[in-house]
């Protein structure tokens, strides 16, 4: 993530420079560029990785594989409250609250729809993060890992969005 706002930072401070007459234009190298970009790309392509197991786990609990999980010695408020405590110390970004967080995971509305739609869903997001890992070099190893994952979710999400397997 830092990454990112540094290179939005260096891009916005040339962009600054090549307005400004009888300033030096600063030259920056190409595979500095390069290596920022496949940050990006990399980082992006994590973050479709991560939706879709979200994804896959939305459709696991529609269809009724996987069910959620019962508090015996507390309450959801409790697991959240502990997790996110450490978290609190920090003034940016605002700290997220249990009602909020209520909110945005709203399991009612994802139970609706079909699990197969959902796995759909989830297809779609590995191919993107397939894409995203295919532009990168393969010289870089955690990027070769990722794209193995990312071919292999992708497969295994289409098994499961024609009905393969049902009964297990």
């Amino acid at each position: 993530m830092w990454g990112c706002f540094k290179a939005a930072m260096e891009v916005q401070k040339r962009s600054e420079m090549a307005g400004v007459k009888g300033s030096k234009k600063v030259k920056t190298s190409k595979k500095v560029d390069r290596e920022k970009e496949n940050q990006i790309l990399l980082m992006q392509g994590k973050q479709q990785l991560a939706r879709g197991c979200l994804r896959v786990i939305e459709a696991m609990l529609s269809a009724g594989r996987i069910t959620r999980p019962s508090f015996a010695y507390g309450s959801e408020r409790t697991r959240f409250h502990h997790r996110f405590q450490a978290l609190n110390a920090f003034d940016r970004p605002q700290a997220l609250t249990h009602e909020i967080y209520l909110e945005r995971s709203d399991m009612d509305a994802v139970m609706k729809q079909e699990a197969n739609v959902l796995m759909g869903h989830a297809v779609d997001v590995f191919k993107t993060a397939t894409d995203l890992f295919e532009k990168l070099p393969h010289d870089i190893p955690e990027a070769a890992n990722l794209l193995k994952v990312a071919k292999t979710n992708t497969v295994v999400c289409k098994l499961l969005s024609s009905g393969h397997k049902k009964e297990s």
